[in-house]
C-alpha cells in the first residue's frame, strides 16, 4: 500500500465512517480542508490523488465504502482541472472491482461519467470496461446511463453496441 495512504488510513476513516460521531467526522473534514488550502498543505490534494491512482487492484478493499465514496465525490467536486485531470481513470475500475455495493458502484459510474465527458471519447471510456466486466451488475450500468441522459452518456452507450 502506498505510504501516504496507510499513514492517512485511520485520518479518513474518522473522516467518513458511519461508526463515528458525525461532529468528529465533521471536524475531521474541516481539519483536511483547512489543511489543503494552508501554504504547507497545498500540494495535500494531489499527493491524494497520486496515492490512489498507485494503489494496486486488491488494496482498494482495505478502505470502508463510506471513504471511498467520499472519494469519489471529492472528485467529483474538483475544480481545479489539471489537478482532476491528474486522475487514472483506471481508478474507476479498482474502486468498481473492490467494491460489491451498489451504492459505492452507482458512484463509481456517476462521477466516471462526469469525469469522463469532455475529456474522453466513448470508445476509449474506461466505462466500457466496467460494463464489460459487471456481470449481473450490467443493468446498473445501463440504467445509470439512461438516467444520466447526457450527450456522452448516448454516446457511451453506442459504443457499447447498444
Amino acid at each position: 500500500m502506498d505510504a501516504i495512504l496507510f499513514l492517512a488510513r485511520e485520518f479518513l476513516h474518522k473522516m467518513t465512517g458511519s461508526d463515528v460521531d458525525p461532529e468528529e467526522r465533521e471536524a475531521y473534514r474541516d481539519s483536511l480542508a483547512a489543511f489543503s488550502e494552508s501554504e504547507d498543505g497545498r500540494p495535500a490534494p494531489a499527493l491524494l490523488i497520486r496515492s490512489f491512482n498507485r494503489l494496486g487492484d486488491e488494496e482498494y478493499a482495505v478502505f470502508p465504502p463510506e471513504t471511498m465514496l467520499w472519494f469519489l465525490d471529492w472528485i467529483a467536486s474538483l475544480e481545479n482541472e489539471e489537478l482532476a485531470a491528474s486522475l487514472d481513470r483506471a481508478v474507476f475500475r479498482r474502486i468498481w472491482t473492490a467494491f460489491d455495493d451498489a451504492p459505492v458502484r452507482l458512484r463509481v459510474i456517476e462521477v466516471a461519467l462526469q469525469w469522463e465527458a469532455g475529456r474522453v471519447s466513448p470508445g476509449q471510456s474506461i466505462l466500457r470496461a466496467i460494463y464489460e466486466m459487471a456481470g449481473d451488475d450490467r443493468d446498473l450500468v445501463l440504467d445509470s446511463l439512461r438516467f444520466d441522459g447526457s450527450e456522452y452518456a448516448r454516446a457511451l452507450m453506442w459504443a457499447i453496441g447498444l
